[in-house]
Order: C-alpha cells, then structure tokens, then sequence
C-alpha cells in the first residue's frame, strides 16, 4: 500500500545519518584514485554494479523482485576555488508474482521488468569565501539520526520500499545554495526552483490493495476519473512542476556555543500532500525548526522540532475532506559507543496537531503520535570484515512496527554480500508505518562489487 504511505511519510520521514546540513550520501562510494592531477586538482573516477534479490514472507501478496543496478560518477577538484560532481546509475527491476496473487483486472502478466536510468547528482561548487553550488544534488538539514524531522528539501523515493538498501532513498532536486561561515557557525540559504514530488510505486501487485473505497477520491486526483490503474505506473511521475511558484526556500543558521552546537531554520515549501478537492491547487506552508545537539559524558543527545505552521489533514469522514492546522514534529535522542566495535542510538519521536478539535480523527492516525525508535550497527569483526546492522520504530499509541536486520560481510576489498530481514506489522487501515506495509515482509540477498 505505497499511497497510504506516501501520506504518513509527508508528515514524517525517518531514517538518516547525522548531519547538521551537508550533501547526503544514499550510500558512500569510494572514489577511485586520481587519473588525472596537478598541483592543485584531480580527477577521480568511481563505479558500483549491484545485484539485489527480494524474497517476499508472504508470496501471495507480495512479488518476487530482482534488481540490477549500475552507478557511475566522476569528480573533478580544483583546490581551493572548484569542484564538480557528477553521478548516476541505470537500474533493470525483474517482479514476478505467483499465479495465486490477487491481481486486479488489465495486470495478468505476473512477469514485469524496465529498465530505469536516473541521474543522481550533478553539481558545481565554487568557493570564492562563501561557497556557491549549483546543479542538481541532496541536501540534508537537521541532525537527527532517526526521526528527520527538518530533512525535509529532499523528497523520498519509495518505489523499492520503506527500508533500505534500495528503498527509502532521497530524490536530488535542482538546487541553488550559498554557504557563509559566521565565526563558528555558518549561515545556509537554499533555493528550490523546481518542484520535485515523492516517488511511488504502482505495480501490479499493489493496484489491488490501493482500491479502497476511503482511497479512491485520491486515485481519481492522481490518474483522472475511471482511469484504470493499470495505467498508472509511477505516481512521482505523476507531479513534478517546472512552475517558479512552486519553488522553495531554506534559511539555517547553525552556531557553536563551547560544547553545544545549536541550529535554527526556516523552510517555505509546497504542501505535498494533494488536496482532493482541488488537486492542481497550490498550497505552500511555512516549517520552523530548532535542533541542537550537546555531549553529556559518553552519550551525545539530539533535540530537533519542526513547527508546520499549516500542514493538511485528510479527515476519516466520507470523500476524505481536507483540513489544515499546526503540526509540531520533534525528537529528543541519544548515540552512545560503549565499546569500540558498537554504536546504539535510541530515539522518542512525537506528531502532535494543533488546535485539532476532540471528535476529529485523521484518516492516518492522530493527533496525536508516539514512536521509540532505535539503532545498533555492531562489528563482528575488528578489521569491519563482519557488521550487524539493526534498526525498529515501535509505536507507542497505536498497535504498529517496523523492524531491519542486515548481516554484512566484506568478502574482498571490492566486494560485500549482505543478507537482510524486513519486518512490518499492524493494522493497515490505522495509517502507520508497519501496518501500511504489513504484507511485505521479506528477506533479502544484496551483492555490491566496486568496478
């Protein structure tokens, strides 16, 4: 059920490493050696092919996947003044369902594979004092490891999943930003130009699931009126507008005050969530976010808040009506490294809606949200040849969980397997997080091999 988790995660997208603005990593390349270099520059090149099977837990209702997946990129530096980086990768997915899975009218074909080339990153830097980037790249703001409640310039691509190592990524959008140090802090001002919509799956396997009848007005805004949803294969496609209107923009301004690092940003985006109503109508909000984060003995804690001073709502009523109010989304966490081979970070989470009236229920949950999350990435082996990596959102409030468990192994220098277990669980009309996914339990085989 992508779309009803598509709506959850425009209010709340977790997982992510910390950073307190910095470009975001999917995943870390390593670069080759230089090719090319003089006194002051180089050339580096870097190349990745991956191989990822998904075995599902529950076959009837969820497909067989196989995906394949090749990631090129150069960088080119010229200190101190220049750098350009450019990245991207073409991927062939492979699905197929069993006979016995409930497929919906125009998708017989158990069978589906495409091609999918995308470009990742494209940037130029340039450093004359203040540092000036333009292009297309990911920009993280916020330093929260889990929540991520100011992350929120770069949209999620959810075609893969909610879970990583293919699902759950950022999407780059066209941006324009200016760096300014300011003593021993800097200010960050990011312009948007272009809106940049979350990405959605649409397959076969999944159409029979999004015919709800709570759901439908959503999918007539999204593919038209009576439009088969066989048609429909990817709802990111769906909305992206060049509009200069529906730009956006973020201001942050960090600072360090002796052992405490404190932030202060403003975002002015697009509501991402549609209005049913009036699809093609345009509705920006204003986000302001506080963040720090301090050393207390071994422990460092994080506290980050986002006020959404006018998010939408979809009311659980007939039609799923719109409403806008107040949202306060905030996180307080703590990282700890008892020994050298383990780093646990765990996390209390909140979504809170403002002056909601008492016999108001939101189709996806609240007012009101608790969540405990937490992370373990402990080395089985002191060299880092062997890693267990572990990561769950439990909800406090609601009957709804999700869980990750992946075992690594560096076979070689240039290549690592990992096998990976994902866990969902709850109730799928109640708009969590594990329930919305509650039927796409899997295990995973993953193969990555530096070129």
């Amino acid at each position: 059920m992508p779309l009803l988790f598509f709506v959850a995660l425009a209010l709340a997208e977790p997982l992510g490493p910390l950073d307190g603005a910095a470009p975001v990593e999917d995943e870390p390349i390593e670069l080759g050696p230089p090719i090319a270099s003089g006194a002051t520059s180089s050339t580096r090149p870097f190349a990745r092919w991956s191989e990822h099977l998904v075995a599902p837990l529950h076959p009837t209702t969820s497909p067989w996947s196989v995906s394949s997946t090749l990631t090129l990129g150069l960088a080119w530096d010229r200190e101190p003044d220049w750098s350009i980086a450019v990245e991207g990768r073409l991927r062939h997915r492979v699905a197929a369902a069993l006979a016995s899975l409930d497929l919906p009218p125009g998708a017989a074909d158990t069978i589906a594979g495409r091609f999918t080339p995308e470009l990742r990153r494209a940037v130029i830097r340039w450093r004359p004092g203040p540092e000036l980037a333009v292009g297309l790249d990911r920009l993280r703001l916020g330093r929260s490891q889990l929540a991520r409640p100011l992350d929120r310039l770069n949209p999620s691509d959810w075609r893969e999943g909610p879970l990583g190592p293919e699902g759950g990524e950022r999407r780059p959008v066209p941006l324009v930003s200016v760096r300014n140090p300011l003593g021993r802090g800097e200010l960050l001002l990011a312009w948007v130009p272009f809106f940049v919509p979350l990405r959605l799956p649409m397959s076969p396997a999944h159409r029979s699931s999004l015919e709800l009848a709570p759901i439908s007005p959503l999918l007539d805004a999204v593919s038209g009126p009576g439009a088969p949803l066989a048609e429909v294969d990817d709802l990111g496609a769906l909305g992206p507008s060049a509009d200069l209107r529906d730009s956006e923009l973020a201001l942050r301004w960090t600072q360090r005050l002796g052992d405490l690092d404190l932030a202060l940003t403003w975002l002015y985006q697009r509501d991402r969530l549609p209005n049913l109503a009036a699809p093609t109508q345009r509705a920006h909000q204003h986000v302001l976010g506080l963040d720090l984060a301090v050393p207390i003995g071994p422990v460092r804690a994080v506290a980050e808040a986002a006020v959404i001073l006018a998010q939408r709502n979809w009311l659980a009523s007939p039609g799923l009506p719109t409403a806008r109010h107040p949202m306060v989304h905030a996180t307080l966490e703590a990282a700890v490294s008892p020994a050298i081979f383990l780093d646990l970070t765990v996390g209390l989470e909140a979504l809170v809606t403002l002056d909601a009236p008492s016999s108001t229920r939101f189709f996806f949950g609240g007012p009101r949200d608790l969540w405990l999350t937490a992370r373990m990435n402990l080395l089985l082996a002191f060299d880092g040849i062997l890693r267990l990596d572990a990561e769950t959102r439990l909800a406090l409030t609601r009957d709804d969980h999700l869980t990750s468990l992946v075992f690594g192994a560096r076979l070689a220098t240039d290549l690592e397997l990992s096998l990976g277990l994902a866990l969902f669980g709850g109730n799928p009309m109640d708009g969590g997080f594990g329930g919305l996914y509650e039927s796409r339990d899997s295990l995973w085989l993953r193969a990555v091999f530096e070129l």
